[in-house]
């Protein structure tokens, strides 16, 4: 005879009730800090990154390394000087060993225009005069006042042989603290009244020759410098950009070997005529966005470093609450009583006492840092945005740059909650570069290789959180070294194989949050005895 088994349900229901209310307590308490340790770092994490760069992606970076090398040295800077007192510049290259040089009609173009130089990369600038204009394509031939030898010269190829999804890439004029480089894709080969309905109408473009449509980061440096294909050879001049669309337009290498004939032999155009040239333009040529000052950065810096550290603890990650707390004394007590003796005697009594207590700041949890990483993320792309598109003509623009830096190593914490939130807005951007060239990113990774050279230091960042590298060249020094972890902040440049490429600003080590106060031990309760 068997007999039913009786489960009993009482285990089980405890079991399910003792999970269901220990996992919101744990994950409620995911990120509290222990009062007697420091809040997680970065370096101390047990994430294993095991990338290596394919053969094949590597000798990608390294062609294109070689090809910017080449062609640097051929770009130049094309000043000129108003009467007002204010400059305007653009970019421009070498077609010739006399040290002819290409730029756009838009670059030089005004009123009261008063002188026009030329700044090559050694620091070199040079006095130049005009011998051809077209107003119609939108380019000038300039011509050194001093005999030189330019150190490379461009060569052109015809706009016939382009196709759709050939991979380009375009230098902007040298400089320290300015966007060199940027690598894209063509997307098309354009007439002129398809690009006058593409900007809807703001040029009137009325000539034979046509424009290639690349998805590059154009930006006001650039305008006048060259397209360039992975041989080094000028598919045309970066002439219109659309940077809310992110898209640029370069027109062909026919138009610059036709009006190079037109120079040769011709006589200089003096300055008087370019400004009674420039008069009679009624609307702007050019559609780039305009350029920032150093009011801008200053302020995009300020904004940042406000936004930097908790707004409740001030970055100690530590905050003082009054509590009530009772307690027992020992304190003397008259005693008395109908057959007592009136005496004094010690006796234990309860009292509430209001006490300062040292708690872990309820917002950022005790590291410090500003719990709005949205807001932050926010500052730090305007303040990288200001300092890529700067006007370098502007006086003032060294002293901003350096609080621009400054903000930024200021916000490289080594961190292991800030590194996670930084990086979780970047990373979507850098997931699809095509579709994000010329945005601000600002993310930490670790430095796997790099090559330092005389223009710029070339990285491998491998990001944090992912398993995934992303390449950073950066015009300006480097603080990190091989093996550090580092935040890289920067817009993304254009994507070289499968790899997006960051034109950083500024690369800095990770360190530890000055401000950061470390809990008080608690102090073990004293024993009180009763006599």
């Amino acid at each position: 005879m068997r007999f039913p088994v009786r489960l009993s349900l009482r285990p089980v229901v405890a079991m399910l009730l003792l999970v269901g209310f220990g996992l919101p307590v744990a994950w409620s308490q995911r990120r509290t800090i222990p009062s007697s340790k420091q809040p997680a770092e970065v370096t101390k994490t047990r994430t294993k990154y095991n990338y290596k760069e394919p053969a094949n992606q590597a000798k990608k970076h390294s062609s294109l390394q070689t090809l910017y090398k080449q062609a640097c040295p051929g770009v130049v800077k094309v000043i000129c000087e108003t009467g007002t007192g204010a400059s305007q510049t653009g970019s421009g290259f070498f077609v010739s060993k006399a040290g002819l040089v290409v730029t756009n009609w838009h670059v030089i173009s005004h009123k009261r225009l008063s002188g026009i130089r030329i700044g090559t990369n050694g620091g070199v600038q040079l006095k130049a005069n005009v011998l051809a204009i077209d107003q119609e394509a939108d380019l000038a031939i300039l011509q050194p006042v001093s005999a030189i030898v330019a150190s490379h010269v461009f060569s052109g190829r015809s706009a016939n042989d382009v196709k759709a999804g050939e991979a380009v890439v375009t230098i902007g004029h040298p400089s320290n603290v300015r966007l060199l480089f940027s690598a894209g894709v063509v997307r098309g080969v354009r007439t002129a009244v398809e690009v006058r309905e593409a900007v809807d109408g703001k040029v009137s473009l009325m000539h034979k020759y046509r424009y290639l449509q690349t998805d590059v980061c154009v930006c006001r440096s650039i305008s006048g410098g060259p397209l360039l294909d992975e041989k080094g050879r000028v598919l045309g001049v970066v002439t219109i950009g659309i940077p809310a669309s992110r898209v640029g337009f370069a027109i062909e290498w026919q138009a610059v070997a036709d009006l190079l004939k037109k120079a040769d032999g011709a006589r200089t155009i003096g300055l008087t005529e370019i400004g009674r040239r420039s008069t009679a333009r009624q609307k702007e040529r050019n559609c780039f966005g305009p350029a920032t000052a150093a009011k801008d950065i200053t302020l995009a810096a300020e904004f940042a470093r406000r936004n930097i550290y908790c707004g409740k603890c001030r970055g100690t990650g530590v905050v003082e609450e009054k509590t009530k707390v009772k307690k027992k004394e020992r304190r003397k007590v008259f005693v008395t009583g109908s057959g007592i003796k009136p005496r004094y005697r010690y006796k234990l009594v309860t009292v509430t006492v209001t006490e300062k207590v040292s708690k872990a700041c309820p917002l950022c949890v005790g590291h410090g840092i500003s719990p709005q990483a949205d807001k932050l993320y926010k500052r730090l792309g305007d303040l990288v945005g200001a300092m890529s598109r700067v006007n370098e003509t502007d006086g003032q623009v060294p002293l901003a740059w350096r609080k621009g830096v400054e903000a930024l190593q200021e916000t490289a914490f080594d961190n292991i909650w800030h590194a996670g939130d930084l990086t979780e807005h970047a990373r979507a951007a850098l997931s699809a570069p095509h579709r994000r060239l010329g945005e601000a990113v600002v993310f930490i990774g670790k430095l796997q290789a790099a090559k330092l050279t005389r223009d710029a230091s070339h990285l491998l960042v491998v990001i944090y959180g992912a398993n995934r590298p992303a390449y950073v060249w950066c015009p300006s020094s480097v603080t990190a070294m091989e093996g550090q972890w580092c935040q890289v902040a920067g817009v993304i440049g254009g994507l070289i194989g499968n790899t997006p490429l960051v034109i950083a600003v500024n690369v800095s080590s990770l360190r530890a949050n000055p401000k950061l106060e470390p809990l008080p031990l608690p102090k073990p309760k004293p024993k009180l005895r009763r006599r």
